[in-house]
């Protein structure tokens, strides 16, 4: 006899509904209506992907400048400075 699945298991049903399992033992570690609260929460919100970029209240861009480093060429040989051994 297998022992029972620990793990959540996500499946479409024959009418292509979503049906999500979660395991009793994992279930009973927490408030089952807390956790349907936050799956409605999530499928209630608003997309938040947008088709343009807005760059312009992008924070980073804030730090553009702010900082001076010896790199001269960081822009076209970054994996070689994070992934390979530098040598003097």
């Amino acid at each position: 006899m297998s022992s029972p699945s620990t793990s959540t298991l996500l499946e479409f049903d024959e009418r292509g509904d979503l049906v999500i399992r979660i395991p009793r033992s994992r279930l009973l570690q927490n408030d089952p209506n807390r956790i349907a609260l936050a799956i409605e929460t999530m499928l209630a919100r608003p997309d938040r992907v947008r088709a343009e970029a807005d760059w312009d209240s992008d924070p980073l861009l804030d730090l553009v400048g702010r900082f001076e480093a010896d790199v001269s060429d960081g822009s076209e040989r970054h994996d070689r400075d994070l992934y390979l051994e530098r040598r003097p």
